[in-house]
């Protein structure tokens, strides 16, 4: 009997399915304490690490409780690992099997990942400690199977195929504002579910270009900038380095702003291969108080949004 092969659009659509692949990562992993943006770790080598720490976190968490509370507590850190940890490498080994097939027909591929942060330590420390937790997947997948993606990761593949990365790390703008953020709360700002479950990267979409060329996003030296206390009544303004790292020229789509209180200028929005602008970022913060998190997006004609900030506590 013949055996048909799945079509095309068939797998496409159970690569799809598989979206988002979450991964789960320990309090301030990987590489504690650091401010780098890149790491040497590879994914799997921080879950094994992860995983042996449950004794850990159900003694942590159920600290204080006895008798039936205290069960509770274990149990619902034991069903966390289980549930989220260890099916998010469940999930990346059925994407990367779905992934391979594509890239090995030749295909030029583009994986959008957001990174996510408990909001333990400061915005512009978390946003590269997600920089750090996205590399360690890109990591996995160079080392997986002798190297297997690394041909189509730096574009030295025979049939083509390409494997490219749009990271977006997210910090903890995005975090649950329950989740505690008191360090000398450690049950809850490190070993709960809760803080367990904003510790995280997500493979969030896979865009297919075909033949045609994708922009990789543009450089970017830091995507926040913290102004500090300012006065309501008076506008402030940042700049930001954009650099083109692409082998072709780049022309960038007007700046996304959400909100009416921001204004962007640049230089030029056409850069060569190489080359760099000035992106000037004001805010005026009339109307506002307290802590204030503002965002611009941009991106070039074949490229995902880079995401840039301005935070600033805004004083009456």
């Amino acid at each position: 009997m013949l055996i048909v092969p799945p079509t095309k659009k068939e797998t496409l659509e159970e690569l799809m399915s598989r979206l988002p692949v979450t991964l789960y990562f320990h309090n301030d992993v990987p590489n504690p304490k650091s401010t780098d943006t890149l790491t040497s770790v590879n994914y799997i080598e921080s879950y094994f690490e992860y995983k042996a720490m449950l004794d850990k976190y159900q003694k942590e968490y159920s600290n204080g409780l006895t008798g039936e509370k205290s069960d509770e507590a274990k149990e619902d850190i034991e069903s966390f690992f289980i549930e989220y940890v260890d099916q998010g490498v469940k999930d990346l080994k059925i994407f990367q099997d779905l992934l391979l097939v594509e890239l090995e027909k030749g295909r030029k591929i583009n994986l959008t990942i957001k990174g996510f942060a408990s909001p333990l330590a400061k915005s512009d420390y978390n946003v590269n400690l997600t920089k750090r937790r996205i590399r360690s997947l890109v990591n996995y997948l160079l080392k997986y199977n002798d190297g297997v993606f690394k041909p189509y990761i730096n574009k030295t593949a025979s049939n083509g195929g390409e494997l490219t990365f749009s990271e977006v790390p997210f910090g903890e703008y995005t975090a649950n504002k329950l989740v505690s953020d008191n360090l000398n709360d450690q049950k809850n700002s490190v070993y709960s579910r809760a803080a367990g479950l904003e510790r995280k990267i997500e493979i969030q979409s896979v865009n297919f270009f075909g033949d045609s060329i994708i922009d990789a996003p543009l450089k970017v030296k830091s995507n926040i900038i913290n102004v500090g206390s300012i006065p309501s009544n008076k506008k402030v303004s940042v700049q930001f380095e954009l650099t083109n790292t692409n082998e072709h020229t780049v022309t960038l789509k007007p700046a996304r702003i959400p909100c009416n209180c921001n204004t962007v200028s640049m230089k030029k929005n056409s850069l060569l291969p190489g080359e760099s602008t000035i992106l000037t970022f004001t805010f005026d913060p009339a109307g506002y108080e307290g802590e204030v998190v503002k965002s611009i997006y941009l991106q070039t004609q074949n490229s995902e949004e880079i995401r840039l900030i301005i935070s600033a506590i805004v004083e009456k």
